[in-house]
């Protein structure tokens, strides 16, 4: 009897260990479910602005002549102007590429600023301020 009373403690100890073990699975599933809801708000965030900068600003303005960008590169010129309109002064490059990254924009090539830089001074949108960094050119 008391075999059989054993048996039944530990399967009844296997049985709350795979319960804890299911929750700490149901947990972590809920936790990276949320993380990856708040980046999908964050990139409907983005796709908002850029879609309300589309309507408010032509594309024609921000291609250059002869020459048109790739979406990622459209995608990243206009995060950019609406970075840009909400600052008082010049941002540097290397603070436009951290913005982009924050935003799930990857910015690529072996040098990365200096690609950003060549996209931005070729756009009509954007003033070059030396190494004090980029403007609107409206501003």
């Amino acid at each position: 009897m008391a075999a059989k009373r054993n048996r039944l403690d530990r399967a009844q100890d296997r049985t709350q260990v795979s319960e804890a073990g299911f929750l700490e699975y149901i947990e972590r599933e809920i936790a990276a479910a949320e993380q990856e809801i708040a980046q999908l708000r964050q990139k409907i965030g983005v796709l908002v602005s850029l879609r309300d900068n589309f309507v408010k600003h032509p594309p024609e303005a921000a291609l250059p002549a002869g020459r048109g960008f790739t979406s990622k590169q459209t995608l990243a010129t206009e995060a950019i102007a609406e970075f840009l309109r909400q600052q008082k002064g010049p941002v540097p490059t290397m603070h436009l590429l951290d913005y982009l990254a924050q935003r799930g924009i990857k910015f690529g090539g072996r040098q990365p600023r200096n690609a950003l830089s060549v996209l931005l001074s070729r756009s009509k949108l954007f003033k070059a301020h030396g190494r004090q960094g980029w403007t609107l050119a409206e501003s």
